[in-house]
């Protein structure tokens, strides 16, 4: 394809995308928490935040606090300082962000008792994150995990944070297949300068149906995994018997469970910057060159053979081939194989020769013609003329010859 063409494909597109109101525009977005503001202390109850457990109304009283930002660059004064001193297996009673107003999720995703506000199906989240020893030093034990979440423990996803002797190790759980129980697979995200402030940026496309959402993480601005959801977990697992359907996302949640590890206390992990964001993707604009359904019975197609706007002549190979001429006076013979001929705009001959053809003539006044096997002509716009030669061939044109349906 020509870049006249290229460019003028990307006008009508855009031009299509405003005029339909499908632009990317987030709907929803939290100005960036930099937690200036907050008082110092419990964070509970703070412009939407919850941490039930911290206030002392949950399973433990956690170290989950706003406390001082030790001068970690780019934090300001204060930030969200995060321990595993104290731990327990609760999830309702941990720290939750402010919400979202707008949710995401798919459509049979379910809010429980959360307001989930206009449903969307792209969520975004970043933070930064920073030792909160001072100075920075290795905190045997200390992990704190961050996950999407609609406001109650049903996480979507999920990042691990774990001080290790080498630095910051960053771990990614997701959810594969569709096995009972679930399979939670880890993947070690790589470990990290334990001095320096990283930027972690976590993004979930949800789809509807099961095992197609995308999560990726992002680490201080490279993409380190592309994932999926726990999407999965909900739908297919036992232990999610009581709502058996994938959760909305509105929140992020700051979880520490497992082992507790009371030396941690008072330091742990500074967190900061945070944003959350919700939209719905613009529809995807179809592939021009996929395999059209007329040609779906064809097996084993190869790499879509391309001409340009102008006056082609295209040979195909022995194999099973896919060509598009486009524009022009063209000229295409498919050689041996079951081949899937599309001739575009412009006046065509269009030769299937041996194997079982499709050949789609489409604008312009064509010739198609079969030649051996059992063919299917499709003239499209114009005056065209189908000549099925031998085989049982199925024409649709103004002019046909040698079709027997």
């Amino acid at each position: 394809m020509n870049i006249k063409k290229l460019a003028i494909t990307f006008c009508v597109v855009v031009i299509i995308m405003l005029v339909a109101g499908v632009t990317t525009i987030f709907s929803d977005s939290l100005p960036t928490i930099t937690f200036e503001t907050y008082s110092f202390g419990n964070v509970h109850g703070q412009d939407g935040w919850t941490s039930a457990g911290a206030a002392g109304v949950g399973c433990a009283m956690y170290d989950h606090a706003v406390d001082t930002s030790y001068g970690r660059p780019g934090f300001g004064a204060r930030s969200l300082r995060i321990s595993n001193a104290v731990t327990s297996g609760c999830f309702g009673d941990q720290t939750f962000s402010k919400p979202l107003t707008d949710s995401v999720g798919e459509v049979d995703a379910t809010a429980g008792t959360f307001p989930e506000g206009t449903r969307q199906n792209h969520f975004e989240t970043e933070f930064q994150i920073a030792s909160a020893a001072d100075p920075p030093a290795y905190q045997p034990g200390l992990f704190v995990s961050v996950s999407p979440d609609r406001g109650d423990g049903s996480r979507m996803s999920y990042v691990g944070f774990e001080d290790v002797a080498d630095g910051l190790n960053i771990i990614f759980y997701d959810v594969q297949g569709t096995s009972n129980p679930a399979n939670f697979v880890l993947t070690d995200l790589g470990t990290y300068d334990r001095n320096a402030v990283h930027t972690i940026k976590l993004v979930m496309d949800v789809f509807d149906g099961p095992s197609n959402d995308v999560v990726e993480v992002y680490i201080d601005g490279t993409l380190a995994h592309t994932g999926t959801s726990w999407e999965n977990y909900y739908r297919y697992d036992s232990e999610a018997s009581a709502e058996q359907s994938p959760r909305i996302v509105r929140t992020v949640l700051f979880r520490t469970g497992g082992t507790a590890v009371p030396e941690t206390l008072g330091k742990g992990f500074l967190f900061d910057n945070l944003t959350l964001m919700s939209s719905t993707r613009p529809p995807e604009e179809p592939d021009p060159f996929a395999v059209p359904a007329e040609c779906s019975d064809i097996s084993g197609l190869g790499a879509p053979i391309i001409g340009t706007d102008g006056n082609n002549n295209i040979f195909g190979t022995n194999g099973n081939d896919l060509i598009f001429a486009l524009g022009g006076r063209d000229v295409v013979i498919g050689k041996d194989g079951d081949d899937c001929i599309v001739g575009g705009g412009g006046p065509d001959w269009l030769f299937g020769n041996n194997g079982n053809d499709v050949i789609l003539g489409q604008g312009g006044w064509d010739i198609l013609i079969g030649g051996h096997g059992d063919d299917t002509l499709i003239g499209g716009d114009g005056h065209d003329s189908a000549f099925g030669i031998k085989g049982t061939d199925t024409c649709d044109a103004e002019f046909e010859i040698s079709c027997e349906l």
